[in-house]
């Protein structure tokens, strides 16, 4: 019997009633509308340049530390998520939207890094984080929603 590295399919529906509005929080405070930030202490690496970095206690942002773990968690729910059927085509499907994810994935960031520079870098390299996951997803839930239709053409 094969082991299933999946999620439950309810695990769907949270991840997206977490991502959903952990990415308006991320954008509201990206462009700082409204006052949804505050500090609290947290142990971490104090000073950004190598040199004077020192680990202890600092202060941390809400935004900029928590909620992008939020996102993470509930991008990895609906990418892990069984369908309501799981079956042999789903597997194929998902195996190839993997790959096609990760070869897409790895020539965005090779064009970011070939063109962009200085701060900008940074904002690019923060916003990768997510973008393997939301290309597995949309080509996943694409390749899903194109064999159903062929296979509903088909009957």
């Amino acid at each position: 019997m094969k082991k299933s590295y999946l999620l439950p399919n309810y695990f769907k529906k949270i991840g997206w009633c977490i991502v959903v509005p952990g990415i308006i929080i991320l954008l509201l405070g990206l462009f700082k509308v409204g006052n949804l930030n505050f500090s609290f202490k947290f142990i971490g690496f104090e000073e950004m340049f190598f040199e004077d970095m020192r680990f202890g206690i600092v202060d941390a942002d809400f935004i900029n530390t928590i909620i992008p773990i939020i996102i993470i968690v509930g991008l990895l729910f609906i990418t892990f998520a069984k369908e309501k059927i799981e079956d042999e085509m789903i597997t194929q499907l998902r195996e190839k939207s993997f790959a096609w994810a990760v070869k897409v994935y790895a020539i965005i960031l090779i064009v970011g890094i070939l063109f962009t520079y200085q701060f900008s870098y940074l904002y690019f390299l923060a916003g990768m984080i997510y973008v393997i996951f939301i290309l597995f997803i949309i080509k996943f839930n694409v390749e899903l929603s194109r064999s159903r239709r062929s296979l509903r053409n088909e009957k």
